[in-house]
């Protein structure tokens, strides 16, 4: 078996600098970095997690903890997340909870019962147990269940989001709109509903909301509507689908604007036009914050709102 002394010497470097390099501790040029590096691929030496974990006290291991993966959003952003903590050289484990907080309960018992080292949750619920472990914890999107200003909370616009796809059907001259919401147990649909009918009332628009789950008839919708902004790219996509099976032409018959902007509503037709999470900069920043939690073991008060952006496509007239 290969060891930290083979390293160093197929390296040509000291057995102190390739310590430093596997602990993440002092200076290491890159030069030294990038000559241990081809070191340990050539001798296929991969050095002890666990051990490297006892010395540190650390895992090097984050729970990331979202609702559901049937929404492309959430894997998207479980993608982005997962790079930004590899590239920073932790693990991610993935915790699905299908909307169901017996399920996330039992998510919980994994992550207490490991040496985890820290929690992104963006379920919108928050244990109880995960609060008074004191493990460094940061809410993501859905931050609603926030009983504790100290737990940090890094989240998109949604007011701001939704205010921008209703503006964006009126400017393009619709006159009847509806928005379909999600379950307003949450605080993005809430917010994204809120900010429809505000813009709607204060611009005196004939407007209805009706949850994206009720049953809804396309056929009756373009019969009374000719704008819909609809709270999720999937759910925009699913509404698309019904009306090109059913020869309603979009965006002339009815315009859509969804939100989200995941990868597939530029891969569809029609191409969707949506509201742009900054999927990259919350991932970026809720990974930058947590791993500063743990590194400094101090608890940060942060609430880092980010701003959404209107990418028009071919759902609307312009």
């Amino acid at each position: 078996m290969k060891t930290i002394k083979d390293v160093a010497r197929k390296a040509g470097v000291g057995i102190a600098t390739v310590s430093r390099f596997l602990n993440k501790k002092g200076y290491v040029s890159n030069k030294s970095a990038n000559k241990i590096e081809s070191a340990m691929s050539e001798l296929n030496y991969y050095p002890n997690a666990a051990a490297q974990s006892i010395k540190s006290k650390k895992s090097y291991t984050i729970a990331l903890v979202i609702p559901t993966i049937s929404n492309a959003f959430f894997p998207e952003l479980a993608n982005s997340i997962e790079t930004n903590l590899s590239d920073l050289g932790y693990k991610m484990i993935l915790c699905n909870t299908n909307e169901s907080i017996e399920k996330e309960e039992r998510y919980v018992d994994v992550i207490l019962q490991n040496r985890i080292d820290g929690v992104i949750t963006a379920t919108g619920y928050l244990s109880n147990r995960l609060i008074e472990s004191d493990l460094p914890i940061v809410l993501l999107d859905r931050i609603d269940d926030n009983p504790n200003d100290f737990i940090v909370t890094v989240t998109s616009n949604h007011y701001q989001g939704g205010v921008q796809a209703t503006n964006c059907l009126i400017e393009n001259g619709c006159k009847k709109l509806l928005h379909l919401h999600g379950s307003l147990s949450n605080e993005p649909a809430t917010l994204r509903k809120k900010a429809f009918e505000d813009v709607c009332l204060e611009k005196d628009m004939e407007f209805t909301s009706l949850c994206v789950d009720s049953g809804y008839d396309v056929n009756e919708i373009v019969k009374k509507y000719d704008g819909v902004f609809i709270w999720t790219d999937i759910d925009s996509i699913r509404f698309i689908s019904t009306c090109l099976e059913r020869n309603i032409k979009i965006p002339d018959d009815i315009q859509i604007v969804g939100f989200d902007n995941i990868q597939l509503s530029k891969q569809v037709y029609p191409k969707v036009t949506t509201i742009a999470q900054p999927i990259d900069e919350l991932c970026n920043k809720v990974s930058e914050i947590l791993l500063k939690m743990i590194d400094t073991k101090e608890t940060i008060k942060e609430n880092v709102i980010l701003d959404t952006e209107l990418v028009v496509r071919d759902t609307t007239k312009g």
